[in-house]
């Protein structure tokens, strides 16, 4: 029996084909068109004696939103037939973390101006926000972090907490080394922690 086939599923996209097609129809007069939620998406001609369409990409889909999808199978004569299926498309990558009023990078520092003059607590919490919704997305739980409130400096443990975090992610991290009590910090090392997190995908 012919049904819909959905796979290769992303935060924006995936691929639909029909499985299951009837082997001895012997005509070249068939075109499927996918729906989903009501929406035309694409089209393809099915050949004869086929168990399985090309299938198509679909692309352009809302992260972590359910969709129904219908293939209305049309002939060159007779009845259409309609065929339905559903899913949910992934979560989509958080937005990626930048330093300096989310400019992309610490080069624009004036050179000899401390790095905790722009790296305030409350920057800090965002990327340790930052940094558990991006493990959330890879499947991994939340990393517990010291909160850093205002007027507290940022110490080494803190950078290290980020820096193991970073490290928990499977295939990322190798680049990020730890740091100890009364290491110099610079922007370099800094810059390094913002662009190992945003290399995440």
């Amino acid at each position: 029996m012919a049904s819909v086939s959905i796979s290769s599923i992303t935060s924006n996209s995936c691929f639909v084909r029909l499985t299951g097609l009837d082997t001895a129809y012997s005509r070249n007069d068939r075109q499927v068109d996918y729906y989903f939620n009501n929406e035309w998406m694409g089209y393809e001609n099915l050949d004869a004696y086929i168990s399985r369409s090309d299938g198509v990409d679909i692309e352009d889909l809302e992260p972590d939103t359910r969709y129904s999808v219908e293939a209305v199978v049309n002939f060159a004569s007779g009845s259409p037939i309609y065929l339905n299926s559903s899913f949910r498309t992934e979560i989509g990558r958080p937005e990626k973390f930048y330093w300096i009023d989310s400019r992309n990078d610490l080069t624009d520092l004036p050179k000899g101006v401390l790095i905790e003059n722009y790296i305030t607590a409350s920057l800090w919490r965002e990327l340790q926000n930052n940094v558990n919704d991006v493990r959330e997305y890879k499947g991994y739980r939340s990393y517990s972090f010291s909160r850093v409130s205002r007027g507290d400096p940022i110490l080494a443990d803190d950078y290290n907490d980020i820096v193991s975090a970073i490290k928990g992610i499977s295939g990322y991290g190798s680049y990020l080394s730890y740091v100890s009590e009364g290491d110099i910090i610079t922007r370099r090392i800094m810059q390094r922690l913002q662009d190992e997190l945003n290399a995440i995908e």
